[in-house]
């Protein structure tokens, strides 16, 4: 069952059709997410991840551009915004989030993948960039592991995350986890519906 389906319920109640994947990969959400029935369209800074998801998702449409790039998508562009586990690997996780929400129409999904932060303080943790085997992600990825000085995994709390959606005008936001999801284990999801 999980997210996928979900979306494509939501697709067919509310007649949906566009979506946009953001921080996509090598599109190892798209063929669920293009068997729900949207026209998909993924969004992801390694060139080289974009490369290889484009040559799985012919169907699809892939845009080869960091979080950071958004600005050249209009407001309210797609019916569905996607994203999995991206923004904590960022050094400006609320500058993305906004963008995030803004280019969302009716209903954005931002999926946690080790869940949020217990307490009040967001976690940040930074790691240093020395292995070599992450310039598979390619030459844009790796280089802004350099200018960032480390690989990035940070948790943040529901407020960080509640606070920055409210600034951005979102008043319906949902966290979905094991509590009232039963395919969800231990991530956390958030759920902006506009």
């Amino acid at each position: 069952m999980g997210l996928a389906k979900e979306l494509a319920d939501l697709r067919l109640e509310e007649g949906l059709s566009t979506l946009l994947e953001v921080g996509a990969g090598t599109g190892w959400n798209a063929t669920k997410l293009i068997n729900g029935g949207f026209d998909y369209w993924a969004f992801d800074l390694s060139e080289t991840a974009t490369t290889v998801a484009m040559r799985r998702h012919p169907e699809a449409k892939f845009i080869n551009a960091s979080i950071d790039d958004a600005d050249v998508i209009r407001d309210s562009a797609f019916d569905v915004v996607f994203s999995a586990s991206m923004l904590e690997h960022l050094k400006d996780p609320e500058r993305a989030l906004r963008h995030l929400v803004r280019i969302a129409r009716r209903h954005l999904f931002v999926s946690f993948f080790e869940g949020l932060a217990d307490g009040d303080a967001d976690q940040i943790a930074q790691y240093p960039f020395t292995n070599p085997d992450y310039l598979v992600f390619g030459r844009k990825f790796a280089i802004l592991q350099r200018e960032w000085g480390g690989y990035l995994w940070n948790r943040y709390t529901r407020r960080t995350i509640d606070r920055v959606c409210r600034e951005t005008g979102a008043t319906s936001i949902q966290f979905l986890d094991a509590s009232n999801r039963p395919y969800i284990k231990g991530e956390t999801i958030l759920h902006v519906r506009k």
